[in-house]
């Protein structure tokens, strides 16, 4: 394979799709229930962190787009336009902490995070436009919507049908290890639902390829709890794929 040959074949909308798959359903649960994570592990103490957290993981699921694409410029032997790729970001990053923390403190350094991992992802996308001919699949952008989606419907949960941290110390009764076993369970069940509802909406808007059914099969095959079920799975995401 040629250098560029092998970007092009690592910078594929299915590796990409899969890696967005894992990360941003569970990056949606700590986004909207950043303050019941931070209580929950460190005390009450650390709620105010909740913006910085949530700013934070919008930031990481920014930079895991980011991620696959730096590799496909790696593969191409185009460490220069990493550098450059880097060093801007960097630059960038320093220069809002300058201009923020004083100000606005970790919630200021949170942000000048964000913006630099948005920095670095819209300059890895336009280098590898350059060199790829990349331009965003239909896919792709339907999993943008189905993390819109997501969202809102995992901040109407919160909001409405989430048991709330009161409510949980009240049924812990003052236990701190059943305070934690509690909370554990309902933010668990959180996650599911997030998971879930990130699955579905995708399936509905048809956002997976053949090469995604494929990988989805060899994967839930290896699992023991779930691979007699493969076949099933199998056909439930076989209906995310256009037609």
């Amino acid at each position: 394979y040629s250098s560029s040959l092998m970007a092009s074949t690592i910078f594929s909308g299915s590796v990409l799709d899969e890696n967005l798959l894992i990360t941003f359903p569970f990056g949606i649960a700590m986004m909207i229930f950043s303050k019941e994570i931070l209580s929950l592990f460190y005390g009450v103490n650390y709620e105010s962190g909740a913006a910085t957290l949530a700013i934070f993981t919008i930031g990481v699921m920014i930079q895991s787009i980011s991620y696959i694409i730096s590799i496909s410029l790696a593969a191409a032997r185009r460490l220069d336009l990493e550098l450059k790729v880097m060093t801007t970001s960097t630059v960038v990053n320093i220069a809002l902490n300058f201009a923020l923390v004083p100000q606005f403190g970790i919630e200021g350094a949170a942000f000048a995070s964000l913006i630099s991992f948005i920095v670095l992802s819209g300059l890895s996308a336009y280098y590898a436009n350059k060199l790829f001919s990349y331009r965003p699949e239909k896919q792709e952008i339907s999993l943008f919507l189905t993390l819109i989606v997501t969202s809102l419907i995992m901040y109407f949960i919160r909001a409405n049908l989430a048991l709330p941290l009161d409510q949980i110390k009240v049924l812990s009764n003052g236990n701190g290890i059943l305070l934690k076993v509690i909370g554990l369970f309902s933010l668990g069940i959180m996650c599911l639902i997030s998971l879930l509802s990130f699955l579905l909406i995708s399936i509905l808007l048809k956002c997976y390829e053949k090469e995604d059914i494929t990988l989805i099969q060899k994967v839930t095959k290896r699992i023991p709890i779930i691979s007699s079920r493969s076949e099933f799975i199998k056909k439930m995401f076989s209906a995310g794929v256009p037609k």
